[in-house]
């Protein structure tokens, strides 16, 4: 047998095979318990990345509809990629879109698959605007293939 042998190839960091993922169902800061807790009261399961990807998507968009000027799309699409917008995301620092590529600034948890080790960006990472910035490409690297 190989050890960590997958059917959904993904970077793994480290001898400890440490998986990036949006969401683990063992995060147990930032009030992520409560929201675990509360996911498997109504679903009768662990909360996966996509269930996360998916309740996230659906807080941004009410929240940003409520402090929108109006409900039109326009203005609850500025207020989602306006520069003082900030989502709570269960996981220590404040979320964001990034208006360039319109995707979610989040920070990564990394983990085995009953333990979150490290969330990236890891102490020490920086960037001169936003430190989440420092995964995936920024501003001056992205292409927009669309």
């Amino acid at each position: 047998m190989v050890p960590f042998n997958t059917a959904k190839p993904r970077p793994v960091v480290g001898i400890a095979g440490l998986n990036p993922s949006a969401w683990h169902p063992y995060w147990e800061r930032n009030g992520a318990p409560q929201l675990n807790r509360r996911f498997f009261r109504a679903t009768g399961r662990q909360m996966t990345d996509e269930d996360w990807a998916t309740w996230i998507a659906v807080r941004a968009t009410l929240d940003a509809a409520m402090r929108a000027a109006d409900l039109t799309v326009a203005s609850v699409f500025a207020v989602l990629l306006g520069q003082e917008s900030r989502l709570e995301l269960y996981k220590g620092a404040p979320g964001s879109f990034r208006p360039w590529s319109r995707q979610l600034r989040q920070p990564i948890l990394l983990g085995s698959h009953d333990a979150v080790l490290a969330v990236a960006p890891v102490e020490g990472a920086l960037h001169q605007k936003n430190n989440l910035d420092t995964l995936g490409p920024d501003e001056p690297e992205f292409r927009c293939n669309g």
